[in-house]
């Protein structure tokens, strides 16, 4: 397994009662993650030569087999600790599993397909495509899961762990997840990460989410009981990526259905359906930070955007079009428990049918409302006040998602009735300390302007920083509004890297924990602390991306 293929986020709700006992778990996960990442020694390449389920030669079943065991089985090789699966086949290919049994991962093993293109693997409509239980930790990329049937769990692909301290883990790249039955993803306490993956025309959620998930520059798209379901005690990062036109016709969320913590940053939700919340409905914590939520809808009246019930952070986000008779953008509050909603730099605008803003909210700030409902009256925040945004909606104007430009004059973009109110009207504080960037991963401010833009969106940006590659944002506090930012130490020493070699270890990470537990003092780690900075989960978790590579 590459250590250094994925960045993980791991967020940590740090409103719950039971703070302390979830960060303890969340600190060793991120150790565990580490150790999941760490390839053995020793390893073997098994070839798959057929594509049949069963008969001669080297099956992806006797493969999956052979690594397991690290024995022979029917034409395959035998395994040997960390193993590696590759294809010799004619392609395109698909492999239809006809035992009516799942495929099984139970130990390290990569699978690398030739292209989801390319190969696909098929339940048959009658069985799940593969399961990762019990410690098995899967990488797998170039490959398609379709047309699996799933006991009440996914059919294309479950990670099962039994273990909270040492939990299964998968890795896709390039993958497409299509087509099954009843959702396309299930991940039950693992730690999953897909980048750069399809997950679509479920029969039911694309993803369910109960462990440590994360996904960069991922498209969850036409998945028929919504896009992606976080429950409990899920912590779920979305990069990147696009969520659209998902349809929960009788459960809330079309894009997210949320009771754990979620991070949703530079993204777009588009065209999606619900009950009540259209994109996002949540009653656990959401933190949204500059991405676009356009043309949702609650088909039963709240929140066409977003539904809230727990705590939910909208920072430098464009919010519009989006349709509901009760908050056409945002419906806070309305059920028992906390309903904590905070705006920063955020447009909130052009609802149908209903107000752009139903409930009790905190604007920070520089925010922006089309009409009068978000009540807004902070400082640099306008209310009846149209953004001018391009008249075309969600399109191609670079970055990895589609995004919804600001007018910058009369007809530019195409029937623009004039320039933004949102250009050169934002918080630049509050942008510079989340980075200075747009949705986009474009630099703020634009080209002649003192101040950030409003909204997802910076308008005459010069572009992306030289060799900058978006990764993911760490969430905000709910004490703060300003993200912390954690710097190297100085001589460019790693962040976690305790005995200054130059390398952050596991050995580093034990001791980083015990840290944050309280059983050891800072100056166990004298070189891996920047000044200042307190030993917490944002402190581990970017001493886990040093670790990995990252």
């Amino acid at each position: 397994m590459d250590a250094s293929a994925q960045p993980v986020v791991l967020a940590v709700d740090m409103d719950k009662g039971d703070t302390t006992a979830q960060a303890h778990r969340m600190a060793w996960w991120l150790v565990a993650v580490v150790l999941l990442s760490a390839s053995s020694a020793r390893a073997a390449n098994i070839v798959v030569t057929t594509a049949a389920d069963a008969g001669p030669g080297c099956t992806l079943r006797n493969a999956l087999t052979a690594a397991n065991t690290d024995a022979a089985a029917g034409g395959c090789t035998p395994g040997q600790g960390a193993d590696t699966i590759t294809f010799d086949l004619t392609l395109p290919a698909t492999i239809t599993l006809t035992t009516n049994a799942e495929l099984t991962v139970e130990s390290e093993v990569t699978i690398l397909g030739p292209g989801a293109e390319h190969l696909v693997i098929d339940g048959n409509r009658s069985t799940r495509v593969m399961q990762v239980g019990k410690g098995g930790r899967l990488t797998a990329s170039g490959l398609t899961f379709q047309h699996g049937k799933g006991d009440g769990r996914a059919g294309g692909l479950v990670v099962n762990s039994d273990s909270l301290s040492f939990p299964s883990a998968a890795t896709l790249t390039d993958c497409v997840i299509v087509a099954n039955s009843p959702e396309g993803v299930t991940n039950v306490n693992g730690v999953l990460s897909l980048t750069n993956c399809r997950v679509s025309a479920n029969e039911g959620r694309g993803l369910i989410n109960s462990g440590q998930a994360t996904l960069v520059r991922c498209t969850v798209s036409g998945n028929m009981g919504g896009g992606i379901a976080n429950f409990g005690v899920g912590g779920l990062m979305i990069d990147a990526c696009t969520i659209r036109d998902n349809i929960a016709p009788a459960q809330p969320g079309g894009a997210v259905s949320n009771q754990g913590t979620v991070n949703l940053v530079h993204s777009t939700v588009s065209g999606n359906q619900a009950t009540t919340g259209g994109a996002i409905d949540s009653s656990g914590t959401v933190t949204v930070l500059a991405s676009t939520l356009v043309a949702n809808m609650a088909t039963a009246g709240e929140g066409g955007a977003v539904r809230n019930n727990g705590f939910a952070y909208l920072y430098n986000c464009t919010i519009a079009g989006n349709t509901a008779t009760t908050g056409a953008g945002l419906r806070n509050g309305g059920r028992p428990g906390p309903s904590v909603l905070r705006l920063r730099n955020t447009i909130v605008a052009n609802g149908q049918l209903g107000d752009n803003c139903v409930g009790p909210l905190t604007d920070d700030g520089h925010n922006l409302d089309s009409g009068s409902s978000c009540s807004f009256g902070a400082a640099g925040s306008v209310s009846n006040t149209n953004p001018n945004l391009d008249p075309a909606g969600l399109r191609d104007n670079g970055g990895p998602t589609q995004t919804a430009a600001l007018c910058t004059s009369a007809a530019t973009p195409v029937g623009c009735p004039g320039i933004s109110p949102a250009i050169n009207a934002g918080d630049q504080a509050y942008c510079a300390a989340t980075g200075n960037l747009d949705q986009r991963g474009f630099e703020r401010p634009g080209i002649g302007a003192t101040r950030c833009c409003i909204g997802a969106f910076e308008a005459n940006s010069s572009g992306p920083p030289e060799g900058f590659t978006p990764t993911p944002t760490a969430t905000p506090t709910k004490t703060s509004i300003a993200t912390a930012t954690i710097t190297p130490t100085p001589g460019g020493v790693l962040v976690g890297d305790c005995g200054g070699t130059g390398a952050t270890t596991t050995s580093d990470l034990i001791t980083l924990v015990n840290i944050m537990l309280g059983s050891l003092p800072i100056s166990a780690c004298p070189h891996g602390v920047p000044s200042g900075v307190a030993v917490d989960i944002a402190l581990l978790v970017q001493a886990v991306h040093s670790a990995r590579g990252g």
